[in-house]
């Protein structure tokens, strides 16, 4: 495989304007030397493995030079300076000498919205230490009361079965 010139050589175009290109040239057939040149340059996919690709490129050709030998015109997209007209960003210049309301010193700007997160996660926190502390109060209560007697008829009965 022969070297790149650059980073920048592996440009990737659409089968429409590769049709497009091939249409403009005349050319609506490659030959299996084109395909051989192209496995060539790119070292990875064979010869065959192109023209089966370029199957539907050259159909497309073939449907492009129909429309073009018909008579249709392409009209090109415009090109970003010509689409329309657009209004620099403008600074309003700032007044000498002008008086300060007391609506200009007091700030019109809203608590961050980080800030409203983070009371609520705190405030989340809390209820949530509140609940833990609830559930092992709750845990204890969750035990009949006589589970202390249970417990110890339970080693008897192990001792008595398994001894």
């Amino acid at each position: 495989m022969p070297p790149k010139a650059t980073e920048k050589a592996d440009k990737m175009f659409s089968a429409d304007v590769v049709a497009a290109v091939l249409c403009s040239t005349g050319i609506t057939s490659l030959s299996m030397k084109n395909y051989e040149m192209m496995s060539s340059l790119d070292g990875k996919k064979s010869a065959y493995g192109f023209q089966h690709d370029f199957r539907s490129v050259i159909a497309k050709a073939k449907e492009l030079r129909a429309r073009v030998e018909g008579g249709e015109e392409f009209e090109p997209v415009a090109s970003s300076a010509k689409r329309g007209p657009t209004t620099p960003v403008s600074t309003p210049s700032k007044r000498k000498n002008a008086e300060v309301s007391d609506a200009d010193k007091t700030p019109s700007k809203l608590p961050s919205k980080k800030r409203a997160t983070q009371v609520k996660e705190k405030s989340a926190m809390e209820g949530q230490d509140k609940q833990e502390s609830n559930a092992v109060k709750d845990f204890k209560n969750c035990f009949p009361e006589d589970i202390d007697t249970f417990i110890k008829g339970e080693a008897a009965w192990e001792e008595e079965k398994y001894v």
